[in-house]
């Protein structure tokens, strides 16, 4: 299942580190959330929950900028389904991360990096 998780620059350094990471919740497409925005497509929908990661990142850290993380989650991860979200139930592996996403603005707007990608941004993103 793709979820989207809200990270910051230490959280990415980290994960790149040591391969793995511990995350409270993800944001996933929930039937509540499709429920409560009936006008989106599920493409729409999976924009603004990924936006809503983003916008999170930016009240975690200090960062001005908003990190992602596009996730596929298992089955076995996943706990509790909140409105918008899931509590998650074990680590985040880093294979199991597909790209990043960042937030440069407060625009709707977010940039796709590749996974692979991390450690040639991380530097910059971090100056």
């Amino acid at each position: 299942m793709r979820a989207y998780v809200a990270a910051t620059l230490d959280e990415l350094s980290e994960m790149l580190e040591k391969k793995t990471f511990r995350y409270e919740t993800a944001y996933i497409l929930t039937t509540a959330f499709a429920q409560s925005n009936p006008e989106m497509d599920n493409e729409e929908l999976e924009f603004e929950l990924s936006w809503i990661a983003a916008q999170r990142s930016r009240t975690r850290g200090v960062d001005p900028l908003g990190f992602v993380l596009a996730v596929d989650l298992l089955n076995a991860q996943l706990g509790d389904a909140l409105e918008d979200q899931v509590r998650l139930l074990s680590d985040i592996q880093w294979s199991q991360v597909e790209s990043i996403l960042v937030s440069e603005s407060e625009e709707s707007e977010l940039t796709w990096y590749a996974s692979q990608e991390l450690a040639t941004y991380l530097p910059a993103w971090k100056a």
